[in-house]
């Protein structure tokens, strides 16, 4: 997965105002987020922090915000005993989506209660220890 990970450059399709790319685009999107989402994951839990943090970064070059990954680098984070980063990826976060506000309805999305729940869980809980400590 961290090979093909790599061959990401940014959207498929990006440029082309073709009706046939929108769904091919949607559908390649989705698979390679879940893709870069599986890689973090199964490279975390083999504390393989640094090819994990890489596969977030690229799946995050397809579409930023992509709560999943976000969490996932909450994980990663904590998991490296990095808590205090944290709460500035859960501000990359809320800028993120700030960056997406709808133009026309002027509204912004924020995080799912999801992702709220998973950040005051890994910053707050002292029970959520590191593994190998």
């Amino acid at each position: 997965l961290l090979a093909a990970l790599d061959l990401i450059r940014g959207e498929p399709f990006q440029g082309l105002d073709y009706s046939w790319t929108i769904d091919v685009q949607q559908h390649a999107l989705i698979q390679l987020q879940d893709a870069a989402l599986t890689a973090a994951t199964r490279l975390r839990q083999l504390q393989r922090y640094d090819e994990a943090e890489h596969a977030i970064r690229q799946g995050l070059t397809l579409y930023d915000p992509h709560e999943p990954l976000y969490v996932e680098w909450f994980h990663l984070e904590h998991d490296r005993g990095h808590r205090d980063r944290i709460p500035h990826l859960y501000r990359r976060l809320q800028r993120r989506y700030a960056d997406h506000t709808d133009d026309i309805a002027g509204t912004t999305t924020t995080p799912t209660i999801e992702t709220e729940l998973a950040y005051t869980d890994l910053t707050r809980n002292s029970n959520h220890t590191p593994p190998g400590t």
